[in-house]
């Protein structure tokens, strides 16, 4: 009894010491509560007294260090002693000091004799539970230490109390000469060997090798900092893994070694071939040394994941599929499963493919040769995390595996079956990306779809359920195109979709008031499969259409006695996969779905009324709305009134967001970078102590952030489908959804909301232009999104890509839409953006741009090899992937700042010279990234372009040295996007810069762009590129304030000129070459004589687009065309001219009538040619 009041006494101490703010009272509590400490009470009592002086430390750090500083030396001495004669409660209190209080054990010098203390405590060897807490002990004193140092303790309040590991584990540094390091050295080494020489069980093994991991993921110096130290730990795992009776022992231990060498620092240093111990050490975790106590890690993930499945093979299948697992969270398999993932880490991490594929595929092929159905499952299973683990490397082995995955799948075990179709699946789906071209369906394509058209029918529901995941992953698999899908699907249909009607399709769900869990997991899988078959085949599908929508519809509606989860799912999937069809068959064949679509919607309008009964998911109800929006456009415009209602009442809900008391489970989750979820309430939640408060927890009601997302999804989608339609709805979904671009607690509510802002904001330029009313709208809100979501993309997480491209670039299309209008509206749709926003705005750009740049370089130093060689063509990749993504972010970040400047022009060159070329200028010289001399390029365009006669003469000669770098192929990486913007910027120059800017350039750019205009338009790659450089190569010698129209081959350049055009990529420099044309032919630089049937066919062609609806030409420019062809009547022979017009097309015939006619009748004298 006196023990539990002790206990509970301890705890509301501790609550209350943390809500303490009162210095002078925690200083005087310090002394008693040691005393207590000292008391004997039993271990359980002095360890929460123990987390009471923690606490108090942590809490004094956040008030007055120099106290918190004196309480630690004044606990550290009085337990001192206890701990050099190994009492476990001393060390733990010592882990609690270090894990709550990092900062002042350092700071305060009361560590620094720590180690002497471990090195004693070691030597004596105790007990058992000696050794767990000393390991823990010097885990978390090693952590401390290192957080210690990377930190300003005075300002760093997080790391004070311990705070949450945010750096990932590829990012962790081992840093030799770290005091963890040395704490490694001197105190890790002994507790090691004690740890192996000595018998203990298995659950302090356990524990040992749970404080090992956790120091590998946050502290990986204490482990791989000493070269020795690293060597005694892989000695230590190696002996437990391979040694030890119990598989959860082992498989504790070998992940330690996982999570260490996911350290960059490790597996690109500690472990390279730059260094003999390097070899030494991924040799000796690959294979080992030989001995049975040391296997090497692959051969014993490979032995548990063969022996650590469920033996009963028929409970496994009688088990019915369901929608969470389909198979693959079998509780039985646990050991398998675990060791798997440690597999596909160590394959990855040790050296790459290159030097983990040879050990262990030898080991697949001795589990195949073995006809148990454990080893041959293994086979599989093993397969297919080499190809998760390094696809690039495992490209050469697919034509093997796929054979192998293609014979097992017709083996009579239903648990290789599941595990056939389950590579065969992953293999379609990483298909297009090996060696970057088509390889697994266009050569297996027949067989995998006959092996799965035949495992759908699978009395075990599990097999069948992954049968029709594989047919999914096959569709999809490569970023299927539409070319794909007819080579790759469309042959196949009838036959495939004949295998899913005759099996699960026609499954029954229900028996009697019950639903059939396992067939209804089937016949929702089944229902996906035919929805991508939809979605691949197009307009190919409408043969089928008929036979598959009356079921999709019925299955939509089906009903039970009893509603459940699993009846609701099918519903969902059904109608989900009906709009999905819907949308596949393409507008050509929009009459067929609309029926159908209408009936969809009288299915869903009544259940939007009664979002609580369940029937639907909403999140799949709101979807299919969406894709009918899709289909019928405007004609949806009577169901958008009943639909919009629900959807900003839901995004328009407040969060909900509780602050309540925490306890130390909450604690310690978060801690270690955990968050607490409660499935059945749709929660997560996170505890942190707060001085004068205690432990506090913030949960959040992480349902409510995914209806408000699936919200701004479904009025994206809306919008974006329904057009100028939508624009009656504009000013209500952008109330509802702006605030939500800086939502506080969710990051796809942030970037959702963006996203829907732009599709409602381009609705509503649309609805203004067609008249129905002003632009008042758009210049109220053009703004406020500016504002917001550029503050928003400057303080969201960058480890978060794809939330960052969709902000930044939501903001581009947001601005796009507003640029498209600026003539329409006479600049009036920016008239409310004032050059005071515009600045914070592009100051906000900039900066996510200059970070975005750091990044990359930091990626690229990282990929030549500055923080260790890369471990092979895999993380090659990766690091490629990387580069790629934030390539794709600047992109939206480039176009906002030129959208911006090109609203402002001459009034922007105030933000150009302050926030703009401060970032980019650097990037214009030599050996910078080819991207950010890209987007330096495209704004200096701009600037010189769009910004006024003295911003061109001031950033015109960086530019012209940026762009004389850029057009080196061995400068620019064969980056065509590069050579582009380079090339357009050199007529900008041309036309806007003073006339010496590109004079010492002069002859190698005309020379480099002769040579690019060699090719002609039939035989040009780019022809965007081509046409490009013919405008540059005009505006710099023939055509406008052309500054070197008397270059020495000028005759061979207007008949390069001449024989590119008409011009259409590009449509303002279209406009302007074709004025110019106009210009050279009346300065007779164009004799129209000599080249009359040239002249012709380039009027034209020219007319023929332009009547067309291509802007390449502008009205003055076809009145001159008039003149030119007026002249030529009068002054070229009319059997020439009639030989030139007679070989044009008939609408180019047509064209140059319709303009003479029209031309005429202004002038008042009809005259055809």
């Amino acid at each position: 009894e006196n023990t539990s009041r002790l206990m509970m006494s301890s705890v509301l101490l501790r609550r209350n010491i943390a809500a303490l703010d009162n210095i002078s009272l925690l200083k005087e509590m310090v002394e008693p509560i040691l005393l207590l400490f000292d008391t004997p009470h039993s271990n359980q009592c002095r360890r929460q007294i123990g987390h009471c002086l923690a606490e108090l430390c942590a809490t004094l750090s956040m008030l007055s260090p120099s106290d918190s500083d004196d309480a630690m030396k004044t606990i550290i001495s009085a337990i001192s002693p206890k701990c050099m004669a190994s009492d476990v409660e001393s060390f733990r209190l010592l882990t609690s000091l270090a894990d709550r209080a990092p900062v002042p054990l350092w700071r305060s010098g009361a560590a620094q004799n720590l180690s002497t203390i471990f090195q004693t405590a070691s030597a004596a060897k105790t007990s058992t539970e000696t050794m767990e807490a000393l390991i823990e002990a010097v885990v978390f004193v090693g952590i401390a230490s290192h957080l210690a140092t990377s930190s300003d303790s005075q300002k760093d309040a997080s790391l004070m109390l311990g705070g949450i590991q945010t750096t990932k584990t590829n990012e962790l540094k081992v840093e030799p000469t770290s005091q963890a390091a040395q704490i490694g050295r001197t105190c890790l080494l002994g507790l090691l060997e004690w740890m192996v020489q000595s018998s203990h069980s298995a659950d302090v093994l356990c524990k040992c090798m749970e404080h090992l991991s956790h120091s590998a993921s946050t502290c990986p110096s204490l482990l791989a900092g000493d070269i020795e130290t690293f060597k005694g730990l892989i000695r230590a795992c190696m002996v437990v893994s391979s040694k030890h009776s119990h598989d959860t022992t082992r498989l504790s231990s070998l992940e330690v070694l996982a999570t260490l060498c996911e350290v960059g620092d490790v597996k690109r240093g500690r472990l390279s071939e730059a260094s003999a111990d390097g070899v030494e050490l991924r040799n000796a975790l690959l294979v080992g040394d030989g001995s049975p106590e040391s296997m090497g890690v692959i051969r014993i993930c490979a032995e548990l994941i063969a022996k650590g499945v469920d033996d009963d093979v028929e409970e496994w299948a009688t088990d019915p599929a369901t929608l969470v697992d389909d198979g693959n969270a079998w509780e039985e398999d646990d050991i398998a499963i675990y060791a798997e993932a440690l597999l596909e880490l160590f394959l990855h991490n040790l050296g790459g493919g290159s030097h983990s594929l040879p050990v262990v595929l030898p080991l697949v092929e001795t589990l195949l040769a073995d006809n148990q159905w454990k080893h041959q499952r293994a086979a599989l299973s093993i397969l297919e995390r080499c190809l998760s683990a390094a696809p690039v490397t495992f490209a050469r082995h697919v034509p093997v595996a796929m054979e192998t995955a293609l014979s097992l799948a017709t083996n009579e075990s239903f648990r290789v079956q599941y595990q056939a179709m389950n590579l065969l699946g992953a293999l379609c789906e990483i298909d297009g990306t090996l060696g970057g071209a088509m390889q697994v369906r266009q050569r297996y394509g027949p067989r995998v779809l006959q092996a799965t058209a035949h495992l759908v029918q699978s009395h075990c529901t599990k097999v069948a359920s992954m049968a029709c995941l594989s047919i999914v992953s096959y569709c999809r698999g490569g970023g299927q195109t539409s070319s794909d899908g007819d080579t790759l699907v469309v042959p196949y249909l009838k036959d495939i979709l004949m295998a899913l009607v005759a099996g699960p399709l026609s499954l029954e769900v229900t028996s009697g008031a019950s639903a059939k869990v396992g067939a209804i997991a089937v016949k929702v899988r089944a229902i996906g499969a035919v929805a991508c078959l939809a979605e691949s085949s197009g307009e190919s599908f409408v043969p089928f259409y008929g036979n598959v929508m009356p079921g999709l519809l019925a299955c939509a509606q089906v009903q039970a006695a009893e509603n459940s989860h699993e009846l609701s799912l099918l519903r969902g999937a059904a109608i989900e996969a009906a709009t999905i069809i819907g949308q596949a068959l393409g507008e050509s064949n929009r009459v067929v779905f609309v029926p159908d679509a209408e009936q969809i919607m009288t299915l869903a309008l009544p259940l939007l009324n009664q979002a609580a009964s369940g029937l639907i998911p909403m999140d799949q109800l709101l979807a299919a709305c969406a894709r009918v929006a899709s289909v019928m456009g405007e004609a949806y415009s009577p169901f958008i009134q009943s639909v919009l209602p629900h959807l900003l009442n839901r995004a328009t809900e407040p969060p909900d967001v509780s602050v309540t008391a925490g306890d130390e489970a909450g604690l310690e989750a978060t801690r270690r970078g955990g968050l607490d979820v409660d499935e059945d309430e749709g929660t997560e939640s996170m505890t942190v102590a707060l001085p004068g408060r205690g432990l506090t927890k913030v949960t959040i009601n992480t349902s409510k952030m995914q209806e408000i997302s699936l919200a701004a999804r479904a009025v994206y989608e809306h919008a974006q489908a329904m057009g100028a339609a939508f624009g009656p709805y504009a000013e209500a979904s952008m109330k509802a959804f702006t605030p939500l671009v800086n939502f506080r607690y969710s990051s796809e509510v942030r970037s959702t909301a963006a996203q829907a802002t732009a599709a409602i904001f381009e609705a509503a330029c649309a609805h203004a232009s067609s008249g129905a009313n002003g632009f008042e709208l758009p210049q109220n809100y053009l703004p406020l999104l500016g504002s917001a979501i550029s503050k928003q993309i400057l303080e969201e997480d960058t480890s978060d890509m794809e939330v960052l491209y969709a902000q930044a670039d939501s903001l581009s299309e947001i601005y796009y839409s507003a640029f498209s209008r600026l003539e329409e509206t006479g600049w009036g749709i920016v008239s409310k953006l004032s050059i005071d926003i515009a600045k914070s705005t592009v100051s906000n750009l900039m900066k996510a741009i200059s970070a975005c740049l750091a990044r990359r370089t930091k990626i690229t130093r990282t990929m030549e090899g500055h923080d260790g060689a890369l471990t092979g063509e895999d993380e090659m990749e990766e690091y490629n992937e990387l580069l790629s993504r934030e390539q794709e972010l600047l992109t939206p970040l480039v176009d906002c700042v030129g959208y911006t400047l090109k609203f402002f022009k001459e009034a922007f060159v105030s933000i150009f010279d302050t926030e703009v070329e401060p970032v980019l200028a650097p990037f214009l010289a030599a050996n910078s990234d080819v991207r950010a001399r890209f987007a330096a390029i495209c704004l200096f365009d701009d600037c010189v372009e769009h910004c006024g006669e003295v911003a061109a003469s001031k950033h015109a000669p960086k530019l012209a040295e940026g762009i004389v770098f850029a057009l080196g192929n061995a400068a620019n990486d064969q980056d065509t996007e590069l050579l582009r913007v380079a090339i357009y910027g050199i007529a900008q120059i041309a036309r806007y810069a003073p006339s010496d800017v590109l004079a010492p350039h002069a002859q190698n750019i005309i020379s480099q762009l002769l040579t690019i205009c060699k090719q002609s338009k039939d035989e040009a790659e780019d022809l965007f590129l081509l046409e490009n450089a013919v405008s540059s190569l005009a505006s710099m010698t023939l055509i406008g304030k052309a500054p070197f129209k008397n270059v020495p081959n000028r005759n061979a350049i207007i008949q390069t000129f001449v024989n590119h055009l008409p011009l259409r990529e590009d449509e303002d420099e279209a406009k302007i070459c074709h004025a110019g044309f106009c210009d050279l032919i009346k300065t007779q630089t164009i004799n129209i004589g000599a080249e009359a049937p040239t002249v012709l066919k380039i009027i034209g062609d020219t007319l023929e687009f332009v009547a067309d609806g291509e802007e390449i030409a502008n009205h003055d420019t076809c009145n001159q065309f008039a003149d030119i062809l007026f002249e030529m009547q009068r002054s070229v022979q009319a059997e020439q001219m009639q030989q030139g017009f007679s070989s044009l097309s008939v609408e180019g015939q047509q064209a140059i009538g319709a303009l003479m006619e029209d031309h005429a009748r202004a002038k008042g004298n009809l005259v055809s040619p």
